[in-house]
């Protein structure tokens, strides 16, 4: 999947958003992964902006209530 962070014209974050919104919540990486139903090494990927599939970043956008 792309990583442009659009997917039928809806808008996703991108790791640094991902990692503000995580910090926000005063989340840790572990804490997103458990909400989000993914690893905590998925979590990292994100926010590093490395190569990601659209129903994993939409998982943690919505944990993040960020979708």
């Amino acid at each position: 999947m792309s990583q442009s962070g659009r997917h039928s014209g809806r808008n996703l974050p991108n790791g640094g958003e991902i990692r503000r919104l995580r910090s926000l919540k005063g989340w840790s990486q572990d804490d997103l992964a458990l909400n989000s139903g993914c690893h905590k090494r998925t979590v990292e990927r994100l926010e590093k902006g490395e190569k990601w599939f659209y129903g994993t970043l939409k998982d943690v956008a919505d944990a993040l209530g960020a979708s």
